[in-house]
C-alpha cells in the first residue's frame, strides 16, 4: 500500500523511481536531501526538515556565535556531501571562513583530517555525516589537543556518540 522510508537519502533517491513506477507512496522521516522534494516525485513525502534549512541553521548558529573559521568536514555519502554543500554556503554567505575536509563512512583513522583540522584553528568542527564516525573524529581531535566547537548535522545524534568518542 506505502512504504514508510527508506533511512537515508541515497537510499531513498535509488528507491523513488521504481516506486513512483508501481504508483507506491513513500514518506520518510529521515532522509533530508533536498533534490528529493525538488524532482518530480508526486509520491514522495517527507516528515522532517531539508538539508537546506538545517545547513542554514548550523551556519546561522555558527555566526551567532562569532566562530570565524570553521572546519567541515564530510563521509563522500550522499547525505554528507549535501549538506556539508549547504554549510559552506551559508557560511561563505555570512562571511565565515572554512575549510572543507572528506572522510569516507567506515573510516576509523582520522589522522590526515585532523592535522589538516589542527593547522587551519578552527573555531568550530561541523561534521555532516553519521554519529559513528562523528564519535571517532571528535575522539581524535581531542587526543590531539584540538580544543573546537563540534557540531553536525541531524545525522551525529544518537544515544551512542559519547561511547563512540571513547568518553571524549
Amino acid at each position: 500500500v506505502g512504504v514508510v522510508g527508506a533511512l537515508t537519502s541515497g537510499n531513498t533517491n535509488a528507491a523513488l523511481p521504481i516506486y513512483q513506477e508501481a504508483g507506491i507512496p513513500v514518506i520518510s522521516g529521515s532522509a533530508t536531501n533536498p533534490d528529493l522534494t525538488e524532482a518530480d516525485f508526486e509520491n514522495f513525502f517527507r516528515t522532517c526538515l531539508r538539508d537546506d534549512l538545517q545547513g542554514a541553521a548550523i551556519a546561522e548558529w555558527i555566526a551567532e556565535n562569532s566562530w570565524g573559521k570553521v572546519a567541515v568536514m564530510d563521509d563522500r555519502g550522499d547525505y554528507a556531501v549535501g549538506l556539508a554543500d549547504i554549510v559552506e554556503e551559508n557560511l561563505a554567505e555570512l562571511g565565515i571562513e572554512s575549510q572543507r575536509e572528506q572522510g569516507q563512512e567506515g573510516d576509523t583513522d582520522f589522522s590526515a583530517q585532523v592535522a589538516n583540522i589542527a593547522a587551519f584553528a578552527p573555531d568550530a568542527v561541523v561534521f555532516t555525516g553519521y554519529h559513528r564516525e562523528a564519535g571517532l573524529l571528535f575522539k581524535q581531535l581531542t587526543e590531539a589537543g584540538v580544543e573546537t566547537q563540534f557540531m553536525g548535522g541531524d545525522g551525529i545524534k544518537s544515544d551512542e556518540i559519547a561511547e563512540e568518542a571513547g568518553g571524549a
